[in-house]
């Protein structure tokens, strides 16, 4: 069954566990985190209604469908992320409770789901580059399928702890309050898990350097050429 550790919960946030005063780091992220949970809700919010509105966007289907989940994607970890450090700061402790640490597990996910979607984006704009009429319906159905799967599948990796720990009853998940990083975690070794995460995050961080590298090289190429092409126009 799972075990929590609920003297961690109310515990107040004390001077050493920033090593700085308390009252001064609380005084400065507590405004600024408010203003993030409401621009990062009002700007995603107003960019997701606009991705509906065709005569909006003049951009391709594919790429309407990209900044539409960048937002929601977002907006996600502005409510699942930053609200909870907001709301613990203000309180001084972990209000949020036991609820608040399975919301938590929703984060990682929508971390992993936002790198795919920044990747995708880069990946959209070097095919236009390369096939500027033929990459439309097969980008915008990867977008569609992959993205929602990248998402379910970190997803259901993180909850799996959840669920180890309910159906074995030898151990004893406890979690605990980290006030240093503003949010309640689990105890249980997921070395699995964690592996997996940075495995996948430095995959997508090499292929997302080498495909900008990519599209710099292709448009630095295209430019030359013009140059070339308006010389030789000039010469004759």
């Amino acid at each position: 069954m799972i075990t929590f550790n609920t003297s961690s919960f109310s515990s107040s946030i004390s001077d050493s566990d920033y090593g700085i005063p308390a009252p001064a780091i609380r005084g400065i992220l507590i405004p600024y985190l408010v203003i993030a949970v409401v621009l990062g809700l009002l700007g995603n919010g107003i960019v997701i209604r606009s991705t509906f509105s065709v005569n909006v966007w003049k951009f391709d289907e594919t790429l309407i469908t990209l900044l539409r989940y960048l937002a929601m994607t977002d907006a996600g970890l502005t409510i699942f992320h930053v609200l909870p450090q907001s709301v613990s700061l203000i309180a001084d402790s972990w209000v949020l409770r036991e609820a608040g640490i399975i919301i938590a597990f929703v984060r990682y996910p929508l971390f992993m789901m936002e790198m795919s979607l920044v990747l995708a984006l880069s990946l959209a704009k070097l095919v236009m580059i390369l096939r500027p009429c033929n990459y439309h319906s097969n980008m915008l159905m990867a977008t569609k399928i992959i993205s929602p799967f990248i998402f379910l599948f970190f997803l259901i990796i993180d909850y799996s702890k959840i669920f180890r720990c309910f159906f074995n009853d030898n151990s004893s998940c406890y979690s605990h309050y980290k006030p240093n990083l503003l949010r309640c975690s689990f105890k249980k070794d997921d070395r699995f898990g964690g592996l997996l995460k940075i495995i996948y995050g430095l995959i997508v961080m090499v292929l997302l350097i080498v495909t900008n590298l990519a599209i710099l090289f292709f448009v630095w190429k295209a430019n030359v050429q013009l140059a070339l092409h308006s010389l030789a126009e000039k010469a004759e």
